[in-house]
């Protein structure tokens, strides 16, 4: 690599600062900015990977052109997109919802019915957002026993008694009969896994289980199939309870929220990515939560800590059909919704 590498590409500052005062080729510092440009550009999607996993291009996302082409009707159809087809008439029929939606509120403040939308002697517009009432709340402290802590087994036990989430973890096999393991190693392995404990050592803090029933129990027992039926269990439960219900403002409606939290990781992983801000000199992920009204964590992931979450809120309103969301909290979906019919 030397003066005939590209650098077209490079600003002016960048392309200067390449050659020495001896006007000798500095390599190094051309892989450096190669590197960056490459990654940026990566992630815009202006270069992609043909072998890749997650860089592909993004026709390689798609129908091929000529299956699209031929069957464009039928897919739209399967898909419940139909009415999206002309996109002339999409555009069409928005414009007209939100003229409308502009008329009627501009109507309202003319008439002075707006209570929330005054105008200064200048005729500049001020909002004015209303008052929240404090709610006033007793502890429900009196409820419950007067032990200070709850441990996490016992809440487990008390939710197994109540759904029979146990069940859920059934074995790989399906050709011979599986004799369960005691129940617990069902909640060592759920601890284990769950709070990032590792299975060697909730072995090793656990009396009477062996690692290698732990380690046996997590590869037959715990897919994410079986996890995802066991969390369903919970899930349905809740939405049963009358309490969960009184944060609910709308019966007829269903507001959701999701939101990432970055986690350090110090292991290997596939999803770790360094960050300064959030991790200092270490690694870490995102994780992606999604939760509503009746307090429901319905759906979670873990990406990487550079990607945007908003590319994964339609995973999560798809995720669990039995949780039908009709508001969701992220307003830069508003479009993805309209064609998911929320």
């Amino acid at each position: 690599m030397g003066k005939e590498a590209p650098v077209s590409f490079l600003s002016e500052k960048e392309q200067a600062a390449l050659y020495s005062s001896e006007g000798k080729f500095r390599v190094s510092l051309y892989k450096v900015l190669l590197y960056f440009y490459t990654a940026d550009a990566l992630k815009a999607g202006v270069i992609s990977l043909k072998p890749a996993y997650r860089y592909l291009s993004l026709e390689n996302y798609l129908h091929p052109k000529e299956h699209w082409q031929a069957n464009k009707n039928r897919l739209l159809e399967e898909a419940g997109l139909l009415d999206f087809a002309d996109i002339d008439q999409l555009i069409a029929t928005f414009q007209k919802k939100l003229h409308g939606a502009y008329h009627k509120t501009n109507r309202r403040i003319k008439a002075d019915k707006n209570q929330h939308i005054k105008f200064d002697p200048k005729g500049r517009m001020v909002l004015a957002t209303p008052k929240v009432e404090k709610i006033n709340t007793q502890s429900v402290s009196s409820l419950f026993a007067d032990q200070k802590y709850t441990s996490v087994l016992k809440i487990l036990s008390d939710i197994q008694r109540l759904t029979g989430y146990l069940d859920c973890f059934r074995h790989h096999s399906v050709k011979d009969k599986k004799i369960l393991p005691k129940t617990s190693i069902f909640y060592a392995a759920i601890l284990g896994m769950g709070c990032n404990i590792g299975i060697s050592k909730m072995a090793n803090v656990s009396k009477g289980i062996t690692e290698d029933a732990l380690e046996n129990f997590v590869n037959w027992h715990m897919s994410l199939d079986n996890i995802n039926a066991a969390n369903q269990c919970i899930l349905d439960l809740l939405g049963k309870l009358s309490l969960a219900s009184i944060y609910q403002k709308n019966p007829g409606e269903l507001h959701t929220s999701s939101d990432g939290r970055k986690v350090s990781v110090v292991v290997e992983s596939l999803n770790a990515n360094k960050s300064f801000k959030y991790f200092g000199s270490g690694s870490g992920s995102s994780l992606y939560s999604f939760i509503d009204e009746l307090n429901r964590l319905f759906y979670t992931t873990s990406i990487s800590s550079s990607e945007r979450e908003a590319a994964y809120v339609a995973d999560g309103l798809l995720h669990n059909l039995s949780i039908k969301s009709t508001i969701h909290s992220l307003i830069h979906m508003v479009i993805l919704k309209q064609f998911l019919g929320y």
